[in-house]
């Protein structure tokens, strides 16, 4: 399998192809679309038809097949030097979120979007940051934040690794 991390953006048709392979899987599993995942939509639609400098929807994209999709923003915030990248908003498509045929490939998700964030924050331009903060939206993935947490810690790339709450918070050096 191959991910890629990608911009949405109403200008390329990302965002329009994106909505439709999630109308397409609630249709299929005879969910709303509106009920699903209209709030989350609202929330970050403006972003996406508004180009905002330093703040972006993302999704995480295998084949033709939207995955998980969260919005990233990179702002100054007390007590870190530097500005911080923010993902907050994360929410899996319907097939992942609403059937038990992803649930094997649910960790794997996780872990492709923290490296998708990772190298955003790492690349350089509007999202570059030596600061991290993500945001997850059950208690169970405290779980794998628990893991990252305890895998990153001391580790020669970041400079701190820590959960708190339902955030995981890594600094690189």
């Amino acid at each position: 399998m191959a991910y890629s991390f990608i911009r949405l953006s109403a200008d390329d048709g990302s965002w329009d192809a994106f909505e439709a392979d999630w109308r397409a899987q609630c249709e299929r599993l005879e969910e709303d679309f509106d009920s699903y995942a209209g709030i989350t939509f609202d929330a970050v639609e403006d972003i996406v038809k508004h180009k905002h400098a330093k703040a972006g929807v993302f999704a995480l994209k295998e084949d033709n097949s939207h995955i998980v999709m969260c919005q990233v923003n990179c702002a100054p915030i007390p007590k870190y030097v530097g500005p911080v990248l923010r993902t907050r908003f994360i929410t899996f498509s319907p097939d992942y979120d609403l059937t038990d045929e992803y649930l094997h490939l649910y960790s794997r998700a996780l872990v492709e979007l923290l490296f998708g964030v990772l190298e955003l924050g790492m690349a350089g331009g509007e999202f570059a940051s030596r600061h991290l903060k993500l945001h997850l939206q059950s208690p169970e993935d405290a779980k794998f934040f628990t893991a990252v947490e305890r895998n990153l810690k001391g580790h020669a790339l970041f400079e701190a690794v820590e959960t708190r709450g339902q955030w995981l918070y890594m600094s690189r050096k």
